[in-house]
C-alpha cells in the first residue's frame, strides 16, 4: 500500500490536474477487507440470502468450523470457467444463456438488494448443469472477498439515473439525480457515458458531427477526448461506491465481449433497474404500477429491437463497402453493444 500511495502522490505531482489520491484509502479498506476470510464468508453468506428462492444461481457452502479469518473452507465446486465455450456447450448450453445470467444476477445484486460482487472475472464465475435439474444452467459465484454495500439512498437515485440513461426516457431524472450525488451538470454526460460505457448519440452528434458508427473517424484524435467533459473532475465528484459498481461493469462488459456480445447488456441490466424502481414504487396504485410497468417493457423491447437492427446494418454496410476494412467491422459488431452509443 505504502508503494501503491507514493505512485499517488507521484501522479499529483507531475500531474497536477488528475489528483487521484483519494483512491488510495480506499483501496486500502479494500485490501482489508478483502484479507479477512470471516469477512469474505459472510459476504458469501448474505448472497446467496438475497438470491434465496432462486437457483439459477448458487454460492458454494461456508464451512465455519474450519474457517478463521487467515483461513476459508467451502464447498468444492466441479464446474467450467463462464468464458470456456466448448466446456459450455458440451454442458448442452449455449454462452449466451450464461452470460445473461450471469448479467442479470449482477444487476439483481446492484439494483435490487445493493449488495454488489466487486470481482465477478472469468476465474470467479463457473457455470455447471444445475444439480436439481440437469436441462437448466446454474451460475457458481466464488470468491466473496470483495463487496460493497450500497445505502438505500444510492440504490434508488443509482436505479433511476440507469433506467433513465437506458432508455433515453428522461434526462432531467438523470440531471436531477446526479446533481444529488454531487455531481456538476456538465459532468453528466461524461458519467453516464462512464455507467453505461457508450456515449449518448446526441451527445455525438453535438459535439462530434458524426453517427454512432462513424465515431472510429474522430476517436483517435486527442482533442476529442476532452469533449467529453473532465474526467479527473468526475472522479472527484461521483461517490465513493462508483469503484466497485465501474469495475463490475467492465468486468460483465468484457465477458460479454470474450462470449461474442451475445446479449444487449443494458438492456438485461435496464429490466433490473426496473426491478429496484419498483420496489421503491410499490406504494403506487394498482392502475399507476401497471401502466409504468407496461411503458416500460414496450421501451426495453424497442432497445432490443434497436440492437438486432443495427447489428444488421452495420454487416449491410461493410457489404457494400460503406465502412472501410480497416475499422475491422467484424470486431465491431462482436464488440458489446453498450460500447456504442445509442
Amino acid at each position: 500500500m505504502f508503494t501503491f500511495e507514493v505512485l499517488l502522490w507521484m501522479i499529483k505531482t507531475i500531474f497536477p490536474d488528475y489528483d487521484i489520491q483519494w483512491v488510495g484509502p480506499e483501496s486500502r479498506k479494500v485490501l482489508e477487507r478483502e484479507l479477512d476470510f470471516q469477512q469474505e464468508a459472510l459476504n458469501s453468506e448474505k448472497a446467496a440470502k438475497n438470491s434465496q428462492g432462486n437457483d439459477d444461481y448458487y454460492f458454494p457452502k461456508v464451512y465455519w468450523k474450519s474457517t478463521t479469518n487467515k483461513i476459508l473452507t467451502t464447498e468444492f465446486i466441479h464446474g467450467c470457467k463462464i468464458t470456456n465455450q466448448k466446456a459450455i456447450k458440451e454442458y448442452g448450453f449455449e454462452p449466451k444463456q450464461a452470460i445473461k445470467k450471469l448479467t442479470q444476477l449482477m444487476g439483481e445484486q446492484l439494483f435490487v438488494h445493493g449488495f454488489l460482487h466487486g470481482d465477478p472475472h472469468p476465474g470467479n464465475v463457473f457455470i455447471r448443469p444445475n444439480p436439481k435439474n440437469k436441462s437448466k444452467l446454474q451460475v457458481v459465484l466464488l470468491d466473496h472477498g470483495l463487496y460493497k454495500e450500497l445505502s438505500e439512498e444510492f440504490r434508488e437515485k443509482y436505479c433511476a439515473i440507469y433506467w433513465a440513461a437506458a432508455t433515453r426516457k428522461n434526462n432531467k431524472v438523470i440531471e436531477k439525480y446526479c446533481m444529488e450525488l454531487g455531481i456538476s451538470p456538465h459532468n453528466t454526460d461524461l458519467f453516464v457515458t462512464m455507467i453505461l460505457m457508450r456515449p449518448p448519440q446526441e451527445f455525438i452528434r453535438k459535439h462530434f458531427g458524426v453517427e454512432w458508427y462513424q465515431m472510429h473517424q474522430v476517436i483517435g484524435n486527442l482533442e476529442s477526448i476532452n469533449k467529453f467533459g473532465t474526467f479527473a473532475e468526475l472522479t472527484k465528484e461521483m461517490p465513493k461506491e462508483m469503484l466497485i459498481i465501474l469495475r463490475n461493469a467492465n468486468i460483465l462488459r468484457s465477458i460479454n465481449h470474450e462470449l461474442g456480445a451475445p446479449i444487449n447488456r443494458c438492456a438485461v441490466l435496464a429490466r433490473e433497474s426496473l426491478k429496484g424502481l419498483t420496489i421503491q414504487n410499490r406504494n403506487s396504485s394498482i392502475i399507476t404500477s401497471l401502466k409504468n410497468k407496461i411503458g416500460f417493457w414496450f421501451i426495453i423491447i424497442r432497445m432490443d429491437l434497436t440492437y438486432k437492427f443495427a447489428k444488421l446494418y452495420l454487416k449491410i454496410m461493410h457489404l457494400f463497402g460503406y465502412i472501410p476494412n480497416q475499422f475491422s467491422v467484424e470486431g465491431y459488431i462482436a464488440a458489446d453493444w453498450s460500447d456504442r452509443p445509442y
